[in-house]
């Protein structure tokens, strides 16, 4: 026993035999703490701020101001009156990521044995809201629990939600200062949610630019992105939140500055070059879906953008071309499309989401100008058929699509 007596508890205020805890709660509101019927002895509980000199850590100092009693107790208890054994429950209000002491130990001299210490934490977590995000590190991991989150009507609809855009339920937010210009993001440690919606935007709350966004490209149903061209020092937001009507819990957050986010043909202004007569194969399982995508007309459900786009050009050679994903390995739902114009300004020309193998893609798109350049995007349906995508072209269509023609019925 290295502690001074509590005033405020019962026999002679001491509390005997005691260990010592360091907790920094996840939320504002009321801390309590509990031995109440799992402990096999006769407990007392007592709580202190730990920062008593408000220089921001706890050291030696707070330490000894502690055990000598220049630092008064926040609460105690000894026998919580409701619970076997002589075993406590105490309670406090307390502030999200600041620190506080645990104090558990026996009434009397010789009071000792075995339990288990329970800690919660009642109210809405400190990161609820944009304004108030906790920090994330590049190269670090944090676990956190959204179960007391909520959704504010002010959150972004996260684009990538299968089904369509949407807000997410119990939203948590973070912040993340870029160490490089890329970073990679993972939600796919989490034991407690199993279902994450994931996003990275630029700006401030109230005027957040998406940078990237992801539904279920971790493993199951959990998160994780690349997302690149960050400014080294620049903050960015993260918006982590559980699919609609999954289950809520502990969610654990993954950086890494870089990431693994070097994706070839990811950007329409690094769109890669197809010659006629020939395919390319591209990965899209860490590329990303920019908001300014177009979306594909034809796709089944209603006209959106796919998952993780894919960018390329090809420079007619014939007045017509055949472009399919029938090649394609292991992205096993298509999206397809080809356009007219330049970025920013496309005008689609033909769309196809099954007409090909399978769930794969393939149209016969004509008018072309000979010589004049094009650009195809590719993509996944949804966040459970990306991988490797083969897109081939073929100038002219060579007698067009089987069965496209009443003949060809």
């Amino acid at each position: 026993t290295d502690g001074a007596p509590d005033p405020a508890g019962q026999y002679d205020g001491q509390t005997y035999e005691d260990i010592w805890y360091l907790y920094t709660p996840t939320c504002n509101g009321t801390m309590t703490v509990s031995t109440c019927g799992t402990a096999d002895y006769d407990t007392d509980l007592v709580l202190y701020e730990a920062d008593t000199d408000n220089d921001g850590d706890f050291d030696a100092l707070d330490a000894a101001n502690i055990t000598s009693g220049a630092e008064l107790a926040l609460a105690s208890n000894d026998d919580a009156g409701i619970c076997a054994g002589f075993t406590s429950v105490v309670a406090t209000t307390v502030a999200a990521d600041k620190d506080y002491i645990v104090r558990v130990g026996g009434f009397g001299p010789g009071d000792e044995g075995t339990g288990t210490l329970l800690l919660s934490c009642g109210g809405a977590p400190s990161n609820d809201i944009c304004s108030a995000p906790r920090t994330l590190t590049c190269g670090g991991s944090l676990e956190v629990t959204n179960i007391a989150a909520t959704q504010a009507f002010s959150d972004p609809t996260f684009s990538c939600a299968f089904g369509g855009p949407q807000q997410g339920d119990a939203t948590l937010w973070f912040r993340f200062t870029a160490t490089a210009e890329s970073a990679f993001l993972s939600t796919g440690n989490s034991i407690g949610a199993n279902d994450t919606l994931l996003a990275v935007y630029d700006g401030s709350c109230g005027a957040l630019v998406e940078l990237a966004c992801d539904d279920d490209s971790g493993p199951g149903t959990l998160s994780e992105l690349c997302v690149n061209g960050l400014t080294v020092g620049d903050s960015y937001f993260v918006q982590v939140a559980s699919y609609p009507g999954s289950t809520l819990g502990r969610i654990t957050i993954d950086v890494e500055c870089p990431g693994p986010c070097v994706v070839t043909c990811d950007d329409i202004a690094d769109a890669c070059p197809i010659p006629c007569g020939t395919s390319l194969s591209g990965d899209n399982s860490n590329a990303s879906t920019e908001p300014g995508d177009p979306v594909y007309s034809c796709r089944i459900g209603g006209a959106a953008q796919g998952v993780n786009s894919l960018w390329f050009t090809f420079v007619a050679s014939a007045t017509s071309a055949k472009i399919d994903t029938n090649d394609s390995v292991s992205a096993g739902d298509t999206l397809l499309a080809v356009y007219s114009g330049t970025p920013g300004s496309l005008t689609e020309l033909a769309c196809s989401d099954d007409e090909g193998v399978g769930l794969l893609s393939e149209f016969c798109v004509e008018g072309l100008t000979v010589g004049q350049t094009y650009y195809i995007q590719a993509a996944s349906y949804d966040s459970f058929s990306l991988g490797e995508i083969t897109v081939s072209i073929s100038c002219p269509c060579a007698g067009g699509i089987p069965g496209d023609e009443c003949d060809d019925a």
